[in-house]
């Protein structure tokens, strides 16, 4: 049987990371520079164009997302290639907690995978897949808590769930608290009691947070809550 060439073993490679359904690239083992990417990689990377990931390292790509991706991450990426590298064994990565380039938190299963040709390991493929959507709301507030000081985790967990910069910015932490507490009991003296406050604190609470979304009533409040962030309307 004809060996396959070089080129044909790299657009075979190309061709797995172009239809998989995530984030997904390979990099040059000899140098860990990415090789290929596909659009979800280059979405979450925040870049429009593949040539300002081709011929680049972690190392360059970390400078593109400043404050989201510290170095302990980064060098944590580069380790875990150069070891598929060295031990020629596929890696799995469960459950790692980034920042995409708007600061906002994806929780990733990760696949990497050595690439040989000629008996040497020539690629580093990644596979990634997506398992943020898995997280329940109260979970990612968590997370975002610890990454986050106080206020900006507010706006940055409610633009995860959509909400308008604008609105995200307004709402505070204590209001945030009761929103979640609110859309799991929808009952006052049983979030007053999970908060901590006063019944009076919770319907004012409500109430400024109605006036911010423009909601006239507790229900239409309610069902855009649960739309938020459980994509989904309230059981009646």
């Amino acid at each position: 049987m004809q060996k396959r060439s070089y080129s044909g073993f790299q657009s075979s490679i190309e061709n797995i990371i172009k239809s998989h359904p995530g984030l997904a690239h390979a990099k040059e083992s000899k140098d860990l520079k990415y090789i290929f990417t596909n659009d979800d990689n280059m979405k979450y990377l925040g870049m429009d164009e593949e040539s300002r990931i081709i011929g680049k390292d972690v190392f360059d790509l970390a400078k593109n997302m400043g404050k989201y991706w510290n170095d302990s991450n980064v060098k944590k990426m580069y380790d875990y290639d150069i070891q598929v590298i060295d031990s020629k064994k596929t890696l799995l990565i469960e459950s790692s907690v980034f920042l995409d380039s708007h600061g906002l938190i994806v929780v990733h299963s990760t696949r990497k995978i050595p690439i040989l040709y000629d008996n040497k390991v020539q690629l580093v493929l990644t596979l990634i897949s997506d398992l943020t959507h898995r997280e329940t709301p109260v979970t990612l507030k968590t997370l975002y808590d610890k990454l986050y000081d106080y206020r900006e985790a507010t706006t940055k967990f409610l633009q995860h769930f959509g909400f308008d910069i604008k609105i995200a910015q307004e709402i505070t932490p204590r209001e945030l608290d009761c929103m979640l507490t609110f859309v799991r009991r929808n009952n006052f003296k049983e979030i007053a009691n999970d908060l901590n406050v006063t019944r009076r604190t919770v319907e004012e609470h409500l109430k400024h947070i109605k006036e911010k979304l423009s909601c006239h009533t507790t229900d239409n409040l309610m069902s855009i809550l649960f739309e938020k962030f459980y994509n989904r309307r309230p059981a009646r």
